[in-house]
């Protein structure tokens, strides 16, 4: 019998097995098709509408055109999680889930049912009633765990807005070793995402990993609770504000890498607003083993914490941990206390990077070398004399396969005139008309831009280099940033945060609205990013 005559009842129970992923192009094969899809087309495309671009709804907002039609109103994880135990379809039409903004009430019932039946719980031995009572009796955390356990389609993930309150592994304030039983589901995730053989397993398609904080001088979390997430091996892109990965034994958070390898599919890192020492960005790259682009804007946090800040160190440890694959690189002091260390002269060492942006006060400090290995947290002068600054030129500091340089010449003190600054972009721009060609030392170098702002650049060195190539372009205003710091705000819905008093405790709130993007990120329209800079 062919597939035409078989009876409408059966062809209906066909194309059950087709939703979400195929129901529509079953749909288009031919009429009798689509008269068999036609019932379940309506609602296919309500919940597709509804769930793919996931965000938690906003009260008040009952007129929302994504909740019309499924009568649906979820305001946070355990909401959606009781949604998908009722309807577990639902799980495979979310795609991007942007899992901030969090409350919460239940389905005791269902919830009990859910927890006994789950073979995250099962398999690891842990008790569904202890996870019960948690997640009725806790604001945060266990129901949140569990909701990630359904998300098996998903490939954007921005974690909830509190995730930075979850404990890390053996540091459960109770002494219950409550956040030893999240890290082993959380462990579980991980290891069956990972699993080849394991069809549709949690987070096994999970492609982006969105930021859930974001800069800002008490935006300060745990750069640990991310690292479950960037060991997923399908991840490409991870976009991580306010991580702090550092110990001064006082108010620096440390870091624990948790896991031997990230995702082999990891090329993009942007951190944004973050704090990270030279030992932990270690344990942090030489875990990435195929980062094209690294985009690090440091902050120094509240108490000084990150406020000694050794760009030498630091741009050292990259070029040894990624030298074989990085193309794109930033860099930025996002707030700027006491002086900057040390300056990394030579950077040959990256053998495929295309594409430099740096602040200038990173190259205003002296000669970094490898057989000094100076004390973390020393005290620090205001500056680094004028006569020890390292002064690096281009032509000399930059590897062959370079193309194109930003620097963002912003004074390290605000002052209208700074000798340190105007010595250092003298000697950046000295000899590369000469000997970046007739010497072959910089052979693809394309361009060379120094941005700044309107009243904090030499005139003379204006008038003697603003030519050609070279551009100088002069903003208004009283602050000077890399575009991927705003675009990083932007794009993700995490305006900078600003300190706000509360009567239980201290509370991080974002300035501005939350909007969640629309955007896809299938591997069939992935492309390279070897010409896009900046």
């Amino acid at each position: 019998m062919s597939l035409l005559h078989l009876p409408v009842e059966v062809l209906q129970s066909i194309i059950l097995e087709t939703i979400p992923e195929s129901i529509d192009n079953v749909a288009l094969t031919c009429k009798k098709l689509y008269e068999a899809s036609e019932r379940y087309l309506v609602q296919h495309n309500i919940l597709r509408r509804r769930f793919r671009h996931f965000a938690f709804d906003v009260v008040g907002s009952d007129d929302d055109e994504r909740i019309h039609g499924t009568e649906t109103f979820i305001v946070n994880s355990l909401d959606l999680l009781m949604k998908i135990i009722h309807h577990p379809i639902i799980a495979q039409y979310i795609q991007i889930a942007d899992l901030r903004l969090l409350s919460a009430t239940c389905n005791i019932k269902a919830l009990r049912e859910f927890l006994h039946k789950s073979p995250y719980l099962k398999e690891i031995g842990e008790d569904p009633d202890f996870w019960e009572g948690m997640i009725r009796h806790e604001a945060l955390g266990h129901a949140e765990f569990l909701l990630l356990s359904l998300l098996t389609h998903v490939r954007e993930l921005a974690l909830p807005t509190n995730w930075r309150q979850l404990g890390v592994r053996g540091e459960d304030p109770s002494g219950a070793g409550n956040d030893l039983r999240t890290w082993q589901v959380l462990d579980h995730i991980v290891s069956r995402a990972n699993e080849r053989d394991t069809k549709d397993a949690a987070l096994s398609k999970l492609k982006i990993l969105r930021p859930f904080a974001s800069s800002g001088w008490r935006s300060r979390h745990a750069m640990t609770l991310n690292t479950p997430f960037l060991a997923i091996k399908s991840l490409r892109e991870a976009y991580i504000g306010g991580c702090v990965a550092t110990d001064d034994g006082e108010t620096a958070i440390p870091f624990s890498p948790e896991y031997p390898d990230y995702s082999p599919r990891l090329e993009k890192m942007e951190l944004v607003g973050c704090t990270i020492g030279r030992g932990e960005l270690r344990a942090l790259l030489s875990r990435i083993p195929n980062l094209n682009s690294l985009r690090y804007a440091h902050e120094t946090k509240w108490d000084s914490c990150g406020s000694y800040f050794d760009p030498g160190q630091a741009l050292c440890t990259i070029m040894e941990c990624t030298s074989e694959t990085l193309k794109e690189l930033s860099m930025r002091t996002m707030t700027q206390m006491g002086a900057i260390e040390s300056t990394l002269s030579n950077m040959k060492g990256f053998k495929r990077l295309k594409y430099l942006e740096i602040d200038a006060a990173m190259l205003m400090g002296t000669e970094f070398r490898r057989d000094i290995i100076k004390e973390e947290f020393p005290y620090q002068p205001l500056c680094v004399p004028l006569y020890e600054i390292a002064a690096p030129r281009l032509v000399d500091m930059l590897p062959p396969s370079i193309k194109s340089v930003r620097i963002l010449a912003t004074p390290w003190d605000c002052r209208e005139s700074d000798p340190r600054k105007t010595r250092c972009l003298r000697a950046l721009i000295d000899g590369l008309c000469t000997e970046r060609h007739s010497e072959g030392k910089l052979p693809r170098l394309k361009e060379v831009v120094f941005s700044a702002l309107g009243n904090t650049i030499d005139n003379n060195f204006l008038d003697k280099y603003k030519a050609g190539w070279v551009t100088i372009p002069l903003q208004e205003g009283t602050e000077l940033q890399p575009d991927f710091v705003p675009d990083f705000h932007e794009r993700f819905g995490v305006p900078a945060e600003e300190y706000v008093e509360s009567d239980e405790e201290d509370i991080l709130l974002p300035v501005g609205n939350v909007e969640l993007e629309d955007s896809e990120s299938d591997e069939e329209d992935s492309e390279s990013e070897d010409d896009q800079h900046f």
